[in-house]
């Protein structure tokens, strides 16, 4: 999804319990959530991104204060109906976000967010982390 002249992107929420998707990073999900599977569905629908927001208490019904303001836009793949009557789906990460205003919260939850702009490129700094990270592993 393109962000407008303002850098802001409307878009449907995930609210992900116990996981964080990191840039480019691909992982399967459950969706379980009715809710969850209603944005994702109308997401594929007009072929937008969605919004992966971390619970803070994952056992918690998602509500706009359980969730974290700071998230990664995620590209949902195909969304696979299982045998056992539950939804799975492949998400990626792509860009950051900063989550400006909640638009709706019924049926499920839209909201404006600040598209981040990050460098591709490494400085000096970052080189030197990977670096380190790299022999520490």
């Amino acid at each position: 999804m393109e962000p407008n002249p303002d850098g802001l992107i409307e878009a449907a929420v995930l609210p992900l319990r116990d996981m964080v998707i990191f840039p480019r990073m691909v992982s399967p999900i459950f969706v379980g959530r009715e809710a969850s599977l209603l944005a994702v569905q109308e997401a594929q629908r007009k072929e937008q991104t969605v919004i992966g927001l971390t619970q803070k208490t994952p056992n918690s019904r998602p509500r706009r204060e359980r969730l974290h303001a700071r998230r990664r836009g995620d590209g949902v793949g195909r969304l696979l109906h299982m045998p056992d009557g539950s939804y799975s789906a492949l998400v990626q990460g792509r860009k950051r976000v900063e989550i400006v205003e909640y638009l709706s919260l019924k049926p499920y939850i839209k909201v404006r967010a600040h598209v981040i702009n990050e460098p591709q490129t490494a400085d000096r700094q970052t080189q030197a982390f990977d670096a380190l990270r790299v022999e520490s592993v």
